[in-house]
């Protein structure tokens, strides 16, 4: 099989990902791999992208039907983790407020969306994995349909989200303000991907196939677009104080540290705030 386009894409992206899976790792080593600070689905993505351009790259020498759904799912898991990533920074913010005294989001309501697109991502695998044996093109079923209309559910949550924060983000940190930038740029880029995903899982164009598909396409609302996302959040994070500094905020002494955590509490948030660092 000769090396084509949609192989340059494949090397491309290890290009791309192979350094920010380790500025990835580093900046998740340096926050926590908590999943609720979102660096742990930049990890995540980072490794699924090397792993997805490996097995493209495979179907050079070998171009076996395994190898060929095995890239596809690897295409497939691409929203999810951006989703999750940005909802971590959101609940991490969130967090941020909650502990300096004030009412933030309950957090039930992360760790719902985290199960919402956790399902998503089921269904979109078992859709993918589940078609006729030696189909060498993706067609998308019933499975595939229901995962991405509840991945667009979610990032519509998210969005809501991302207004609400904002109303009350004079109460974060200084620092921690980039975390909404960073997912007020991020969304509009997922938001692209996702109409990608979303052409091609409903209409009957072959154009938007993640398999078979116009490699152009893909590249220009698929893959670039995933990639900006990846680098704006690792670019915060690098730049971000570390996660117990910046759970600490603003006062620094410890009792005052200790007297937020407590208003908060008696305030009646009961939401699983954690308590303040202790030195």
């Amino acid at each position: 099989m000769a090396v084509d386009f949609r192989h340059g894409i494949a090397i491309f992206s290890l290009i791309i990902y192979l350094p920010c899976f380790f500025v990835a790792v580093y900046v998740a080593l340096r926050h926590g791999f908590a999943k609720s600070a979102g660096w742990y689905f930049l990890v995540t993505l980072s490794l699924v992208r090397i792993v997805g351009s490996c097995l493209e790259l495979a179907t050079i020498a070998n171009p076996t039907e395994g190898l060929f759904t095995g890239a596809a799912v690897c295409k497939s898991i691409g929203i999810s983790p951006l989703i999750l990533a940005c909802v971590g920074l959101l609940q991490r913010a969130n967090n941020s407020i909650i502990n300096r005294g004030q009412k933030g989001i309950p957090p039930i309501l992360f760790r719902g969306i985290g199960l919402l697109v956790l399902l998503g991502l089921i269904l979109s695998i078992v859709g993918i994995t589940g078609q006729e044996e030696g189909a060498m093109s993706y067609k998308p079923n019933g499975k595939s349909k229901a995962a991405i209309c509840i991945i667009l559910g979610v990032w519509v949550i998210t969005v809501g989200l991302v207004f609400i924060i904002n109303g009350i983000k004079h109460h974060l940190p200084v620092g921690e303000k980039r975390l909404l930038l960073a997912v007020a740029i991020s969304l509009p880029l997922i938001l692209i991907r996702l109409i990608y995903s979303l052409i091609g899982t409903f209409s009957h164009s072959s154009r938007f196939s993640i398999g078979s598909g116009n490699v152009t396409i893909y590249l220009v609302m698929a893959v670039l677009e995933e990639m900006v996302v990846v680098i704006t959040c690792l670019a915060v994070g690098v730049a971000l104080p570390s996660g117990r500094v910046a759970c600490r905020g603003e006062p620094v002494s410890a009792e005052e540290e200790m007297k937020d955590y407590q208003k908060a509490r008696d305030n009646g948030h009961r939401q699983s705030v954690p308590a303040p660092y202790t030195r």
